[in-house]
């Protein structure tokens, strides 16, 4: 059994890092998604975690999305420079870079909602795949691991921040742990070379939930 799991360790992990919210996320765009977005736009997609679990409705410039509580939707293309998020009668005034990744979060409840704004990390090899694990309740130290809790995919994540880490190609479920609780699981996923991964973990309504999500771009 300890052997099984060193090799599948050798096989899927490559180095990590760990980012805060605000993290400025520097590395190359190659494979992360089909394309990088054009000169002076950004990649944007939104995570809810408002408190009712029902579906947010939001638009970003000229954008419109709509997600359901505790998922992401596709990242779509946004003019680079300050821009508006609006999300029922609220809104908050945002400054994206030139070619970056963002994840907003509107979280909070349906009457006083909230947004954060995340810099999300960059897969900077065409070879490697890269996974991203959100800790977006107010739990302590989060950790991706494997599914059988014996190694650490993306380890101590705090709360409301985002960690990363380089993969190689391989196929493994994975579980979230809170110390050696385990909070939720993910089932078997085959994670790609020059493709980008999301797990999100959000506690809506007082219950966990825990999604997988292949990287995309939308129109």
């Amino acid at each position: 059994m300890a052997t099984t799991r060193r090799t599948l360790m050798t096989a899927l992990i490559g180095a990590a890092a760990l980012l805060p919210l605000s993290a400025n996320a520097k590395n190359a765009d190659a494979g992360l998604y089909a394309a990088a977005p054009p000169p002076n736009s950004v990649f944007i997609r939104v995570v809810s975690t408002v408190e009712d679990g029902q579906t947010v409705n939001a638009t970003i410039g000229k954008a419109s999305y709509s997600v359901a509580a505790g998922t992401a939707t596709a990242y779509k293309i946004i003019p680079a420079g300050t821009t508006q998020v609006r999300f029922g009668t609220k809104g908050k005034t945002l400054v994206v870079s030139d070619g970056g990744y963002y994840t907003v979060v509107i979280f909070g409840t349906r009457s006083a909602p909230h947004a954060a704004l995340i810099e999300d990390p960059k897969l900077d090899s065409k070879v490697k795949g890269l996974i991203t694990f959100y800790n977006l309740t107010d739990r302590a130290a989060l950790s991706l691991k494997t599914a059988d809790g014996a190694a650490a995919v993306v380890d101590a994540v705090a709360p409301r921040k985002v960690g990363s880490r380089p993969v190689n190609s391989a196929t493994t479920g994975f579980a979230v742990f809170d110390g050696t609780s385990q909070l939720g699981t993910v089932p078997q996923q085959t994670i790609e070379r020059g493709n980008a991964y999301s797990s999100i973990v959000s506690e809506v309504g007082g219950k966990i939930k825990v999604v997988w999500v292949r990287s995309e771009t939308a129109n």
